[in-house]
């Protein structure tokens, strides 16, 4: 196996290449394109594409941004209004980020208005994708490594796991780094996972609920799959930061959403089709 890492958008990538034989320059490509697509939109960098729509409230339209907020605004309807990527001034203000004044917390997605040339942002709110501009580069780089003909090979953005070909990924207990819970099998699938205990920052951690304006704290973790990474992780977020109750029913109420959510009793949550390719490890086999 070949592993090749790449530091970019605030995480590590690392893509394993299960092939003996592989082109350098396909991982040059690779790396390129995340390189570039960090430079443009990473909300940690001034003066780039995102920076300049939050601070000017509109912007040409791209591919990017058209498809990420066209699934935002859809899965904040869903949610009834708990996911919401206007809260880019709740994480500033409470020190994670690069904004040196505090930022207006007014927070509301439908603000965000899509036309055939722009988009625009009113009553100057402020927009973050979070780690979906990862997984929108996960699918990517998968669909460019799938067309280059390898057999198999792994994507793991620092936890966002996509894969070709068959594999078992291992299950983090949300209490316990390093510690293995449980495992998953996947063949052709995107993992995604949201969890409290990864970035934290002033006693807070980086998934808000919008309606009180605090770190989501009903849940200790939880992990999807889906065929389409970037859906994965939108429904792994989305479903973190909605009240417990909420994210029960969405994740029954969406079959082909595959999921499992431990809850903050420790309690596990499991839909059939996520639970019929994991094995739950005992406490002796824990490590």
């Amino acid at each position: 196996m070949n592993t090749f890492h790449k530091e970019a958008l605030w995480s590590l990538l690392t893509i394993h290449i299960h092939d003996e034989i592989l082109q350098h320059s396909d991982i040059h490509e690779c790396f390129l394109r995340i390189e570039n697509f960090e430079n443009d939109f990473s909300r940690f960098k001034k003066w780039n594409m995102l920076w300049n729509l939050n601070e000017s409230g509109r912007a040409p339209i791209t591919p990017e941004i058209k498809t990420l907020v066209s699934l935002c605004k859809t899965v904040h309807k869903k949610t009834q209004g708990y996911f919401d990527i206007t809260l880019l001034p709740l994480l500033e203000n409470a020190g994670y980020g690069i904004y040196e004044s505090p930022l207006s917390e007014k927070l509301w997605s439908d603000f965000i208005e899509i036309t055939q040339q722009e988009i625009i942002l009113r009553e100057w709110i402020k927009i973050d994708f979070g780690s979906l501009w990862k997984w929108y580069m996960l699918d990517i780089l998968w669909d460019m490594l799938q067309r280059k003909w390898y057999r198999a090979f792994t994507l793991n953005f620092w936890g966002d796991i996509k894969i070709y070909g068959m594999e078992t990924i291992l299950l983090e207990d949300p209490l316990r780094e390093w510690n293995v819970i449980g495992k998953l099998s996947l063949e052709n699938m995107g993992f995604a996972a949201s969890s409290g205990n990864k970035r934290q920052f002033w006693g807070k951690h980086h998934i808000m609920n919008p309606k009180n304006k605090e770190s989501q704290n009903d849940k200790l973790a939880i992990f999807v799959t889906h065929k389409q990474g970037t859906l994965a992780d939108l429904y792994s977020t989305a479903l973190f930061a909605c009240p417990l109750d909420l994210s029960l029913r969405l994740l029954s109420s969406t079959p082909w959403l595959w999921g499992m959510i431990i809850d903050a009793k420790g309690k596990i949550h499991c839909t059939k089709g996520f639970q019929k390719n994991l094995t739950l490890l005992t406490k002796k086999e824990q490590n």
